[in-house]
């Protein structure tokens, strides 16, 4: 589903919210430490700054299967080159679970930015699994800007 940054919400309560803000910024942390990590020896020029980075449209996607199936959790970095125009020319994964980095990667290629003089940004893509429900369990998406994506689902139960 194609979304404008205009559509962007979330449908959870007050108390899931809460867990999820306490999340993400467990998981935000880590992935900045990972991808930090991951560029060390790199020049203080490839840093792409959050008032860089304007998203125009994004894709929505589900929890991938691989990573849904072995119920993986955590973050995916993910950095995008840019065209002059703002289209996603490629995308790499910089840290995360290899169950996930591949959708990440392949979802960051149908987004659209505002062009900027880096000719690039940064997408986190946080994955978590909050709760139980009924299988089959839908994965929720919800994209909070500048670059920060939350991708969740239940934890599926068995009815005797």
């Amino acid at each position: 589903m194609n979304s404008s940054i205009k559509s962007a919400g979330s449908s959870f309560g007050a108390s899931s919210r809460a867990a999820w803000q306490l999340a993400l910024r467990l998981a935000v942390a880590s992935a900045v430490v990972l991808a930090s990590a991951a560029c060390l020896g790199s020049q203080t020029d490839d840093f792409i700054g959050d008032d860089e980075v304007h998203v125009v449209q994004f894709e929505e996607m589900t929890y991938p299967l691989a990573a849904r199936l072995k119920q993986v959790e955590g973050a995916v970095v993910v950095r995008v080159t840019l065209d002059g125009e703002g289209k996603v020319t490629s995308a790499a994964a910089l840290s995360g679970s290899k169950l996930s980095a591949e959708a990440c990667t392949t979802n960051a290629k149908k987004w659209l930015f505002r062009p900027n003089n880096k000719k690039a940004a940064i997408l986190v893509y946080v994955f978590r699994i909050d709760g139980l429900c009924r299988s089959p369990c839908p994965s929720h998406f919800v994209f909070q800007p500048p670059n920060i994506v939350l991708i969740s689902m239940g934890r599926s139960t068995v009815e005797w």
